[in-house]
């Protein structure tokens, strides 16, 4: 009898076992370009809203499939956005060919005229050495204030303290804004994610997107920055007043800036929820603390041919 019990419940652990450590698993895959042959580097591959793979120099990608991802969308700058079937990485599938987007080269003309173009900061541009975020998945809108028309975004300006580790690689985005939502949404994305590596610490680093010629739209844009996943979390003890918690943060630092004193421009990501704007909180705060609100020191440059 004791016999017939315990074979039922080993069949249970076993695919208990197997089921739990299928929740997340590793995948490896090659992105070739269709036409040259050639491996493609930086391509991102998303899912749910979240980077879950970056291929390398050789074109080796190696993805993260979590129990919720049934499509995932391989999307790098000049191709077509390839979306691939989880259940394909299950068959074994190991390469990918994306195809090139036919982008139209504008005529140039060369002439002896020198171009001036006039250039602008916009964002949070002031910084508060004393005040710092850590950065999991957040976004800063940018509002086309002076309803500036006929820029593009030059570059993105993001100011990386010297706490945890400032060297991890982490991701920037540029997101149009809607008239009727300022909430960023993933469909209005205008290119795939850059990966970059910060050069310097307590200070700003530059990333260049003149080449992507992004519109500073009349309603403005979002810049999003997303951590290095794989980095592992860090505990901080906060302690405002007489309250006290712990923080479980990831592992980029960010200043934040007093442009905009408890004007709320910030916005984070939590899974399952979507996007929520910062707020200023006033509950089981002490009053002191309530004027501390920045916003995450992140600007632009925006620039047109004058």
């Amino acid at each position: 009898m004791i016999k017939y019990i315990l074979i039922p419940i080993l069949h249970i652990t076993i695919y208990a076992f197997f089921f739990f450590q299928d929740l997340k698993r590793d995948f490896y895959i090659t992105i070739i370009d269709n036409d040259k042959k050639n491996p493609i580097s930086y391509c991102n591959a998303t899912s749910n809203g979240r980077i879950i793979g970056v291929s390398s120099e050789n074109g080796i990608m190696k993805i993260r499939v979590g129990v919720n991802d049934t499509s995932i969308f391989l999307s790098h700058l000049g191709y077509e956005v390839y979306e691939l079937d989880v259940q394909d990485l299950y068959s074994n599938r190991d390469t990918v060919y994306l195809k090139n987007t036919n982008i139209e080269i504008p005529e140039i003309i060369i002439s002896a005229t020198k171009l001036k173009y006039v250039k602008k900061k916009i964002g949070i541009t002031k910084k508060r050495n004393d005040h710092s975020r850590f950065i999991n998945k957040n976004a800063l809108y940018i509002p086309n204030k002076n309803q500036l028309k006929g820029y593009t975004i030059e570059s993105v300006h993001i100011y990386i303290r010297n706490r945890g580790y400032p060297f991890t690689p982490f991701y920037i985005s540029i997101y149009d804004a809607e008239a009727d939502s300022i909430a960023p949404k993933e469909e209005l994305l205008k290119i795939g994610s850059v990966r970059t590596i910060s050069n310097i610490v307590d200070g700003f680093h530059v990333v260049s997107f003149k080449q992507h010629k992004i519109e500073f739209g009349p309603s403005g844009v979002f810049v999003v920055i997303e951590a290095d996943l794989e980095k592992e979390p860090m505990i901080e003890k906060v302690k405002l007043g007489k309250y006290s918690f712990d923080i479980n943060h990831v592992t980029l630092v960010i200043g934040e800036g007093w442009d905009e004193l408890n004007k709320c421009y910030g916005w984070y990501f939590e899974k399952d929820l979507g996007w929520k704007r910062e707020e200023i909180h006033t509950k089981n705060v002490p009053n002191k603390f309530d004027v501390y609100l920045g916003n995450p020191m992140i600007y632009i440059t925006v620039s047109k041919i004058k």
